[in-house]
This record gives structure tokens, sequence and C-alpha cells, in this order.
């Protein structure tokens, strides 16, 4: 069994301990020993959580490290992305994950009262789907995600072309 089976038990327990404890047919002695198992279960429950999150793989990719004191974050060694790739994204999670690009320049002048530049803002977004920061939405020209499509693929480096293409050159 797992951490998690021993959990789903334990919660189960305390169920059936709160029906118990909250049926009126029972004595008050033995509503009270009820309502004390209930507590320890609580209490059991919230220690196998937490030690299901510590045993827990760590993932490869960082993810949001929003909740990690500014002391810890400054001693790792994190690409620092800039303010307004800060800014897009927050952007783009107020409209839900996705925007295309009319709606990021709206959102960045309402939320920052910032004007910019289609193409600069465009050449960030490009930048950032470079670096697996924002993606574009398949079969929606202009359109990015902070949520990575089901089809996504990674774009291919323009420094070392696939080998596998064995058409001709064109002049």
């Amino acid at each position: 069994m797992t951490v998690d089976d021993y959990l789903k038990t334990v919660k189960d327990l305390r169920v059936r301990c709160q029906r118990t404890a909250d049926h009126a047919d029972i004595g008050s002695e033995r509503q009270v020993t009820y309502r004390r198992f209930v507590n320890e279960l609580e209490k059991l429950a919230d220690f196998l959580d937490t030690q299901a999150r510590r045993i827990d793989p760590l993932p490869a990719d960082l993810g949001d490290i929003s909740d990690l004191p500014p002391e810890l974050r400054q001693e790792l060694s994190l690409p620092q992305a800039d303010e307004l790739e800060e800014r897009i994204h927050a952007v783009l999670v107020s409209y839900g994950g996705t925007a295309d690009l009319d709606q990021i320049l709206i959102g960045l002048y309402r939320r920052f009262g910032e004007v910019q530049k289609r193409r600069f803002v465009q050449n960030k977004l490009y930048r950032m789907s470079r670096k697996s920061m924002v993606f574009s939405v398949p079969h929606k020209r202009g359109t990015y995600t902070i949520n990575r499509p089901e089809e996504y693929e990674e774009p291919d480096s323009p420094l070392f072309p696939d080998d596998d293409d064995d058409s001709e050159v064109p002049f």
C-alpha cells in the first residue's frame, strides 16, 4: 500500500466516525469518544498528507517558484525574466492562460499603463516561446498560452537544421 492508500483509508474512517458521533441514538459518552477519534484521525490525515508530499518525486521543471523565500530564490541559477516578460506572463494569466496579441497589448496598457509597439511585443513573445515560457496556440495565428499544447513540438534550432532533409537546395 502507498501513503495515498493509507490516507484514503484514514479519511474514510474519519467520515464514518463523524457519522457515528452525529448519530443521536448513541450515548453522550460514546459521542465524546467518537469525536476524539475524529480529531485524531484528522491529525493523522494531515500528517500522512505532509509525508506524501515529502516523498513525491520533484519535477525536473521547477515550475512556479513564487512561494520560495527571496533568500533561496537569490541562490538559484535561473535565467532571470525581464520586466516585460513578467508583465506579459501576468496578462496571459489574467486572460485565463491564453490570449492573442491584441489582448496582450490591451492588457499591458490596462494593467500596467504601458503602451508597447506591436512588433516589439511580437518579437518578445517569439523569444519567450523559444525559452518555453509561452507557447503558440496551434492553428491560431498570434495567439499564445502559458500551458503547453498537447500537439506542441519543440521549435527547430536554426543553427542545427535536421540532417534528415535530403531535398535539393533550390539554387
